[in-house]
């Protein structure tokens, strides 16, 4: 019986193993999502994507079905009718079939815009993903940050809690005046409002963030504002290596392909002879004998249309204006990718200017910190003053808080820049880490 006791509460204590590792990062009905699971959970659930999927899985089908131009026409028609007059009252059966095939020489061209409006299609569905991946990691780290400055004023107000309890100590034995401790009192309450200011805050960005991952339960980010230096290139040698392939100059290169295949599809369909061929088929009920009464007819043809060259009609017009809509195109691509230039030329100046920031909020920090217990040294000796101790105290508080802004906008910067290098933070940390300027 022993034995079997024993054996059963290992039994359960290896299923509640089991269970917890399952769980894995759930705790009191609270999920705690590191970056990666954000990520995941944004590519699943995030409500622009699952439009932009459905959108994409429609343009796909009509990729795939591009050819059907070539489907002919069918039709299949029957009837049963009752002829009757004083003299006699018959029924009588007949039917039709049909088919009719058209061939233009705007299909082919047809067929290839389909093939490049999908392409359109991968690359904007390619582009809001990015988008939404960059926009989730830059919240994320904006909620850790918000997470930590929480924790910077609750450490604030802890200090200044516990300087109000010596400074009432102090009073009660007469080492310190009446206003001494009424101001160190105020800054004791004063901590909390900013507090619950900053909790509300997060609360709501927290709420919104959900929206954005595509989840309502509760849940709790852990992570850090763990920052690396990166070095990249001079800027014209970034520009000359990810230029092409940005997003944006990617869709307006399609976009000029697309308006110079529209162009030749509508001038074969509206300018180019269309061959026509058709078989009819009719059959009714027999006569003279005959069981089934059938008549057939072929017909092949030729239309040749002759609108499009008279000046200024519609059709005349209307490949006028897909003619400047080609030039728009390739004009702003023109534009895109001189803007393209430009905006990676300047991220090597940006992300080291926002690395200098991140080292020098570091070292404020630092010598914030240790001006601080100094101050608290000299305040216990009756050396400073309690409103000196009082801003050298906010000092220290502001720098560290200083220190995690720097480091969020550091981070938000080199998302920017994958976007706009269209590469994976993985790329960009493995290529241009360190020392290792990536040529």
């Amino acid at each position: 019986m022993k034995k079997i006791f024993f054996l059963s509460v290992l039994c359960i204590l290896c299923v509640g193993s089991l269970a917890a590792e399952t769980v894995g990062n759930t705790e009191n009905n609270v999920r705690y999502l590191t970056l990666d699971d954000a990520l995941t959970l944004g590519l699943e659930n995030n409500p622009d994507l699952l439009t932009a999927r459905r959108n994409l899985e429609s343009l796909a089908r009509t990729e795939q079905g591009k050819w059907n131009s070539f489907i002919p026409n069918l039709s299949l028609n029957g009837s049963y009718s009752n002829t009757h007059n004083q003299d006699s009252n018959s029924w009588k059966w007949s039917g039709s079939t049909g088919i009719s095939l058209s061939f233009n020489f705007g299909i082919p061209f047809q067929m290839n815009l389909k093939t490049l409006e999908y392409q359109a299609g991968v690359l904007e569905y390619q582009k809001l993903e990015a988008n939404t991946l960059n926009t989730i990691a830059g919240k994320f780290y904006t909620l850790i940050a918000e997470k930590n400055n929480i924790d910077i004023l609750v450490q604030a107000g802890k200090l200044a809690e516990e300087q109000y309890q010596q400074d009432l100590a102090n009073y009660n034995r007469g080492l310190v005046s009446e206003l001494t401790l009424l101001q160190s009192r105020y800054a004791y309450l004063s901590s909390q409002p900013e507090i619950d200011s900053a909790k509300s805050t997060y609360e709501t960005d927290l709420n919104n963030f959900k929206m954005l991952i595509g989840i309502s339960e509760d849940i709790e980010l852990t992570g850090s504002l763990e920052v690396q230096k990166i070095s990249l290139p001079e800027g014209n040698i970034l520009a000359d290596k990810y230029t092409e392939q940005n997003y944006d100059v990617q869709q307006q290169a399609v976009a000029v392909e697309i308006a110079v295949l529209t162009k030749k599809q509508s001038t074969a369909s509206e300018l180019a002879p269309t061959l026509n061929l058709s078989e009819n088929l009719s059959f009714s009920e027999g006569t003279n004998g005959k069981a089934v009464d059938m008549n057939g007819s072929f017909t092949a043809s030729i239309s040749i249309p002759l609108t499009g060259f008279i000046p200024y009609s519609s059709t005349n017009l209307n490949l006028k204006n897909l003619e400047d809509q080609i030039e728009n195109a390739q004009q702003n691509l023109t534009v895109t990718i001189t803007e393209t230039r430009n905006a990676l030329s300047l991220l090597p100046d940006k992300i080291n200017r926002l690395w200098n920031a991140v080292e020098l909020a570091q070292l404020n920090y630092s010598i914030s910190d240790r001006a601080y217990q100094l101050s608290l040294e000299g305040y216990n000796s009756g050396l400073v003053s309690q409103t000196d101790l009082g801003e050298a105290r906010q000092q220290m508080t502001t720098a560290q808080q200083a220190v995690y802004e720097t480091q969020n906008e550091y981070l938000s910067a080199l998302y920017d820049a994958t976007l706009t290098m269209n590469i994976s933070i993985e790329e960009l940390i493995t290529t241009y880490g360190g020392t290792n300027d990536g040529e």
